[in-house]
């Protein structure tokens, strides 16, 4: 594991993946693993951030930002491409054997999923994250091609028996409720047709020990899932 050090988080810069911390009286550059901007989502304006080092001689920046300090002082997870190893590694916890266990691939018909379990039952997964200062948060949070265009592929390999998770990953303690946003029809509509095909919508937390983070399967957040066309 990377070192990681702290510093204060003054702006995130006009440009994507780069935001401003202040690091021993100094501001330095770090690089943000979001394509959207965070103060979306999140207020980071003078918080505590947590960074890491990054490798390699020929990076944009020396530090990437990792996580946050949040008013209660609760460490965020603020790096969205860590979640897909912390799904992994929750999974090979549960039992499921690594080497069968595959990150990023692209299934025959196209679709780019974020991890697949080629085992005796093939098992495609999908991971979401969830970073919203709201107590309900809303699903997706933004109007994005991709969303809708991954649920069309997954109802139609749902229609020929393939067995899909979607798994949301929640970052902060705040979120006590994800709701698909029912103003957007086209997406609404095709949850509802996943759910109808069974697909195993899954929830899940963050946590941190002091050192890195871990998830956790949250079961009360599924009970608190409530879908319907109307």
């Amino acid at each position: 594991m990377n070192e990681i050090i702290t510093g204060i988080f003054r702006r995130e810069c006009s440009g994507r993946f780069l935001c401003e911390v202040e690091i021993d009286g100094n501001n330095e550059f770090c690089y943000v693993a979001s394509s959207a901007k965070l103060k979306n989502y999140v207020n980071l304006i003078n918080k505590k951030v947590y960074l890491k080092k990054n490798k390699g001689k020929n990076t944009r920046t020396k530090y990437s930002l990792f996580a946050m300090e949040d008013d209660n002082g609760k460490v965020v997870l603020l790096n969205l491409n860590q979640v897909n190893d912390l799904l992994k590694d929750y999974l090979i916890e549960k039992g499921f054997e690594r080497e069968k266990l595959k990150s990023e691939i692209t299934l025959d018909n196209g679709l780019k999923v974020d991890l697949a379990y080629l085992g005796y039952t093939n098992i495609i997964y999908e991971a979401k994250t969830i970073l919203s200062k709201e107590n309900k948060a809303i699903f997706p949070s933004a109007k994005t091609k991709r969303v809708k265009t991954q649920l069309e592929t997954m109802v139609s390999m749902l229609v020929k028996g393939y067995y899909i998770k979607y798994c949301f990953i929640i970052l902060n303690e705040d979120t006590s409720m994800v709701e698909i946003d029912r103003e957007n029809v086209e997406i609404y509509t095709l949850f509802y047709e996943a759910i109808r095909l069974k697909i195993d919508i899954s929830f899940y937390r963050t946590y941190w020990n002091g050192t890195g983070f871990f998830i956790e399967e949250d079961k009360a957040l599924k009970e608190n899932f409530r879908y319907d066309k109307n």
